[in-house]
């Protein structure tokens, strides 16, 4: 008891110095509120964030002494980054602030001496950099309360919930609807009242439990929780519809926010378009690691992670691409049925044995395998598929490496491949802390030459998820690139 009292003693300190920061910050952009619109909306964005940061820091305070040592460790580093990024925003806010100062003083010194103006100063380098800090706190914002939620325990707030836009459209006229096609997936993008969806479909056997109620459970989730997703997209409605006395129809209308461009798959984009700025790959990377800790906030596993479920969209404006996971045609409540195996599984979901349940730590293995492929950007899947969903052979380049792994049992020499590629060739791409992020995901959170006796318990959902949190979600977005 006396080590957690320390350990209490110590984060409460910590959690004070963000406070601090997030006060100094709020008060340095008043500033700026009166100055032109760009400053003023960029000030009060800031303090707005400041506010619900330092609301969240403090609602998450005290903390119970007999938490265990893996979630004080999850909520330190969850202290430490949101220190970090309040630190980099008043790093910008000081250097406009001195900026702005420096050009008024020029414009009065040539005012007094009659002196022609001096050069047009440009704020707009500096004001963008703001801005990117500013965004980098918001969406960090929406993070450490997924952080918080899956380190420490916390409930989850987000009830389930019909919102007043939630659509129910009968079958008849969902059927009628025009689709266009998302290529090298199974989604499609439908657009009702104006409203561009993306439409994912999920079929099951009304025989198989409570497949339904878990589907209607997560779309409710999705539109109640709506302001704090990160990589996923807002659901606004579902349709369900009886194909046989076999088969249910159950679509997904997944609401795509305006001002992006035409989604793509990941898939299609790592097969057809050039390698994007390893900030880019970065922020695709974070997007799905948020996105995967929030379907097992919401007690489910989403067991098919793969670049076919996952949706690529730009931004208009800024030319910020972000990453969407979706492909929920094998979403269940954890440990419920298992899934077809291919190179994106865990080793031990091969088989119908008691150790093939499917469990959270299995989608952080097929998480490791994306944020690999992506890191290399390059496909592991040679040619594509029709349909999407057929067996998924490796690429004969990564096949090779899958053939070097000799005197490894064979439903392991995938994953033997894949540790050997991040070992030897993704660290000179994207840096140790993502590579050594990888590694971990592929041994399911624990070091590769961890004891048998020290694993994680798979059953153990709170454990993982604080682990989740300090060796996934924290140093992802630590890296600078």
């Amino acid at each position: 008891m006396a080590g957690n009292f320390t350990a209490v003693i110590r984060l409460g300190g910590t959690a004070n110095a963000v406070l601090q920061i997030g006060d100094s910050l709020y008060r340095n952009c008043g500033q700026f509120l009166d100055h032109d619109v760009s400053l003023a909306q960029a000030a009060r964005r800031l303090q707005h964030v400041c506010l619900r940061l330092s609301r969240q820091v403090e609602q998450g305070w005290p903390l119970d002494q007999a938490l265990q040592d893996e979630k004080y460790l999850a909520y330190e580093g969850i202290l430490d980054v949101t220190a970090a990024k309040l630190q980099g925003a008043r790093k910008r806010l000081v250097a406009l602030g001195k900026l702005v100062r420096d050009i008024q003083e020029a414009l009065h010194r040539a005012a007094a001496s009659s002196a022609p103006p001096p050069p047009p100063f440009s704020i707009a380098r500096r004001l963008a950099l703001l801005q990117e800090a500013i965004a980098d706190v918001e969406l960090w914002h929406k993070i450490y309360r997924l952080s918080q939620v899956l380190a420490i325990g916390a409930p989850d707030q987000a009830p389930e919930r019909h919102s007043g836009s939630f659509l129910f459209p009968t079958v008849r006229v969902f059927r009628n609807l025009a689709f266009a096609p998302v290529p090298m997936s199974d989604f499609r993008v439908a657009t009702i009242a104006e409203r561009e969806y993306l439409v994912d479909v999920v079929l099951y056997n009304p025989r198989g439990g409570t497949v339904s109620q878990d589907l209607q459970h997560f779309a409710r989730k999705l539109d109640a929780g709506e302001e704090d997703l990160v990589g996923l997209l807002s659901c606004k409605g579902y349709v369900a519809a009886d194909m046989n006395e076999h088969q249910v129809q159950f679509a997904f209308l997944l609401l795509l926010p305006k001002g992006f461009g035409k989604p793509y798959s990941l898939r299609a984009t790592l097969m057809s378009s050039k390698e994007p700025s390893t900030s880019e790959i970065l922020q695709i990377g974070q997007d799905i690691a948020a996105a995967v800790g929030m379907v097992h906030n919401y007690g489910l596993v989403h067991k098919n992670i793969k670049p076919e479920t996952i949706v690529l969209r730009k931004d208009q404006k800024t030319g910020k691409v972000s990453a969407f996971l979706a492909g929920f045609g094998k979403l269940r409540l954890d440990l419920r049925e298992n899934r077809k195996p291919d190179f994106y599984c865990h080793p031990d979901t091969h088989g119908n044995t008691a150790e093939a349940l499917y469990v959270m730590q299995n989608d952080i293995y097929s998480l490791g395998v994306l944020l690999l492929e992506i890191g290399l950007w390059k496909s592991f899947v040679g040619a594509a598929r029709d349909p999407p969903e057929s067996p998924t052979p490796p690429s004969p380049w990564l096949q090779q490496w899958v053939d070097e792994a000799s005197g490894v049992p064979q439903n392991r020499r995938v994953k033997s491949g894949l540790m050997r590629l991040a070992e030897e060739r993704l660290p000179q791409r994207m840096g140790c802390l993502y590579a050594d992020v990888v590694k971990l995901c592929l041994t399911c959170l624990d070091a590769p030459d961890v004891n048998q006796e020290d694993r994680i318990p798979r059953a153990n959902k709170e454990l993982v998820g604080a682990h989740y949190v300090e060796k996934v979600l924290i140093p992802l977005h630590s890296i600078r690139m």
